[in-house]
């Protein structure tokens, strides 16, 4: 309760090189609101060197836990670790990472996962891991359809233009196939938002020999309010993928009337259900 939170505090701590982003991605936002809302005293860390002694350690991504998690451990406070797991790659990491992964498995208070198919291969591949699973939530008040009922004539995708990022999203599969939508729906253009890094370039410049740079749109970061608008007024909404551990652009897209087409994988069937 707020009562009995008054006075505790919690280290928050999500690896993120830019702080702006616990602004801008839902998930970090959200969970940061809720702390404070239950009355605790948050500071949050996106370095090991920020991360301080707390009450409680509330930490996104295991494959970054291990900090926080001895310091957890040598102050005998209870550590909270969530996020996505990615169990399609998990067999393919080094042995020392698997090794720190697994510690930090076995040694939190509390495992979140977003989506069951993460929670059910972690109870099956291991043990005592105090596994819980909790969906990512979406505000229907803010992620809601539009007034506007005719939709525009483009197809939107949002994802990080980091190149590992982009190959998971099959960003370049889609990028090839926009000459042969191209041939059937001339008028239709293609809007990707997303922070540019070195997968960007490599798009951009697949855009350009593929002679259909002129009708996409590199869009970089968004602010969540033009996200929402491009999700309202979209003809669809794109988002292919080799794996998601959730897929919550994709749900919030679906909040907002647009018509999506992704890939069965991962946890994407039993967020999009039978929609």
């Amino acid at each position: 309760t707020l009562k009995r939170n008054v006075g505790r505090s919690v280290c928050f701590f999500a690896p993120v090189h830019d702080r702006e982003l616990l602004k801008r991605v839902g998930f970090y936002d959200q969970d940061i609101q809720i702390l404070n809302d239950l009355g605790f005293d948050v500071h949050i860390a996106t370095k090991f060197s920020e991360i301080r002694n707390a009450d409680l350690y509330f930490v996104w991504w295991w494959s970054w836990a291990f900090k926080p998690l001895i310091r957890a451990i040598l102050s005998k406070k209870p550590i909270i670790i969530t996020g996505t797991f990615n169990v399609n790659t998990y067999d393919t990491r080094p042995w020392y990472q698997k090794s720190l992964i697994r510690l930090s498995l076995s040694s939190a208070n509390a495992n979140v996962f977003v989506s069951r198919q993460e929670r059910d291969w972690i109870d099956k591949r291991f043990s005592g891991n105090n596994a819980h699973y909790i969906p990512h939530g979406i505000d229907t008040d803010i992620y809601s359809l539009s007034s506007v009922k005719n939709r525009e004539r483009f197809c939107f995708t949002i994802s990080l233009m980091s190149l590992p990022s982009c190959k998971r999203k099959c960003m370049f599969e889609l990028v090839k196939s926009i000459p042969q939508i191209r041939k059937a729906v001339p008028d239709l253009r293609f809007l990707i938002a997303g922070e540019f890094r070195d997968g960007g370039s490599l798009l951009r410049e697949m855009a350009k020999e593929l002679g259909v740079g002129d009708i996409i749109e590199f869009l970089g970061p968004i602010s969540e309010a033009d996200k929402i608008r491009l999700m309202q007024t979209c003809q669809l909404y794109l988002q292919p993928s080799r794996y998601e551990g959730f897929g919550l652009a994709i749900a919030e897209a679906m909040a907002c009337g647009a018509p999506v087409v992704t890939s069965a994988v991962g946890a994407v069937p039993e967020v999009v259900g039978n929609w």
